[in-house]
């Protein structure tokens, strides 16, 4: 996004401050209670929770307390679960069961085929060479941005709504929009010597980009994300 609003070397430049943003923030911020609970130190853990929680009232106090417990109470978990932990060798040996490489293969293939080889990251790159040479009214470089922007917002508004679907639903239907939006785009770059004359044409990569980001947002890519998670996690390897 910054590389698309900004020349390359000030944007290289401007990506140095959310870094030392996060520096200064992490300076004002005390340790992780879970972490100090976990290393014996519960009253530092205290400590840390009154900071990050406050301590003003009666009710503060009842918050605090009752998640110092919780997280005691998971330490406590946690720690039995670490007795029955399988050993490493057989940890390793689980990993070629067909329990797991199967749906391990499954999910890589969609990865690779889903995400990386779908034309997403290519459009990405070409995004504002294509722009000009649709010879759009607006700066190419600030569209591109707030199409990036679009597909940011989008993802984050489709999270509350793609747990409420099946997921082969969602992901035949945004795949289907997916094939309409590089279908489009790829006849209007085969047909732009005919198409340039024509003003309305020149929304047509505008359009079919953001086809693009929505069928991305909307599930191709969060589902295959969720698919990784959940196949690791009955796998026992989190």
């Amino acid at each position: 996004m910054l590389g698309a609003s900004l020349p390359w070397r000030y944007a290289i430049g401007v990506t140095i401050i959310a870094p030392l943003t996060c520096f200064i923030l992490l300076m004002m911020c005390p340790e992780s209670p879970t972490w100090l609970i976990f290393k014996s130190d519960e009253d530092e853990a205290r400590k840390a929770l009154i900071k990050l929680r406050g301590q003003n009232d009666m009710d503060n106090d009842i918050i605090i307390q009752e998640e110092f417990e919780r997280i005691l109470v998971y330490k406590e978990l946690k720690l039995q679960s670490e007795e029955h932990q399988e050993s490493v060798l057989k940890r390793v040996k689980s990993m070629f069961d067909p329990t797991f490489v199967k749906p391990f293969g499954f999910l890589l293939v969609l990865t690779i085929v889903g995400v990386l080889l779908c034309g997403g990251p290519i459009i990405s790159y070409y995004k504002v060479p294509l722009l000009l040479e649709a010879k759009i009214k607006f700066d190419p470089y600030w569209t591109s941005a707030l199409m990036a922007t679009f597909r940011a917002i989008l993802s984050c508004l489709a999270l509350p709504f793609i747990g409420r679907f099946m997921k082969r639903t969602v992901h035949f239907f945004c795949s289907g929009i997916l094939i309409f939006g590089l279908l489009s785009l790829s006849a209007f770059t085969y047909f732009l010597d005919v198409l340039e004359d024509y003003e309305l044409a020149r929304w047509i990569p505008i359009f079919s980009i953001l086809l693009i980001y929505a069928s991305h947002s909307f599930g191709r890519e969060s589902i295959i994300f969720a698919l990784q998670v959940s196949n690791m996690d009955t796998s026992g390897y989190i």
